[in-house]
């Protein structure tokens, strides 16, 4: 792939992996606060980072999360 196509495609690769953090970080925090403990924000951005390269590996699915539904 062309370097040109990279960094093309960079800009909405960023804001889609802030967007799945933001998701992450929220729906660990809701179920940690159901249950009186807290989240650690860089714990979570290095796990669904390790995560999704272990699954580019083996050519898996990325990891990503979705929130509960409201209640």
């Amino acid at each position: 792939m062309p370097i040109g196509d990279l960094l093309v495609l960079l800009p909405s690769a960023v804001g889609i992996a802030l967007v799945a953090f933001a998701d992450a970080i929220l729906t660990a925090r809701g179920f940690a606060g159901r249950h009186h403990r807290t989240v650690d924000a860089n714990q979570e951005l290095v796990s669904l980072g390790g995560l999704n390269l272990t699954a580019g590996f083996f050519q898996s699915f990325p990891v990503g999360s979705s929130g509960p539904a409201p209640r």
